[in-house]
């Protein structure tokens, strides 16, 4: 390996400065077009959403209701779902553990039909309290000897003997046994 001299050395320092120089403005750059980039983009999404509001209005002065249907059906209605509705899946076992009765379904056909275990039907189970309209609560239980998913109550009131998450308290407990 030859020698290296002084001027050597700092001559590669020198060079290596620049070149974290000029790496440092193309990092400047780069960022300077994402943002220009992102307002695009924002300014894009914004004339899309005018766009949409503006058929929906045309759609709704239209007497032709499947011309009406159609253009709603493509750009949507602007509504959103409501906020702590249950659906899919957990529709699906709601409506299985009400039908089960004072039965109820065992964990076993829970996990055959849906590959759910316990922690997760825990959270299920919350689900069917966490709705928008307390009267539609459904409190759901795990037997434990029995091993069984149960219906115990439906409203807003909270049953007596309930030891589980409970959404009329101020704070819940962490860990809610079903």
């Amino acid at each position: 390996m030859p020698k290296r001299n002084r001027a050597t050395e700092q001559a590669t320092e020198v060079t290596d400065n620049e070149a974290i120089g000029e790496e440092a403005e193309e990092n400047t750059e780069e960022v300077t077009d994402n943002t220009e980039d992102d307002a695009k983009k924002e300014v894009s999404k914004q004339a899309k959403r005018d766009a949409k509001v503006r058929l929906r209005k045309f759609a709704q002065s239209l007497e032709d209701e499947q011309v009406k249907a159609d253009i709603l059906f493509i750009v949507g209605t602007g509504q959103r779902a409501a906020r702590g509705s249950v659906s899919g899946q957990t529709s699906e076992i709601l409506a299985i553990i009400q039908e089960a009765g004072e039965d109820g379904v065992s964990e076993m056909d829970i996990f055959k039909q849906f590959h759910i275990g316990q922690p997760e039907m825990r959270n299920k189970c919350r689900l069917f309290l966490k709705t928008d309209k307390a009267s539609e609560r459904v409190w759901v239980a795990f037997d434990v000897p029995k091993a069984t998913y149960f219906v115990v109550d439906t409203g807003e009131a909270t049953p007596d003997g309930w030891d589980g998450y409970d959404p009329n308290s101020a704070k819940a407990p962490k860990e809610a046994e079903l």
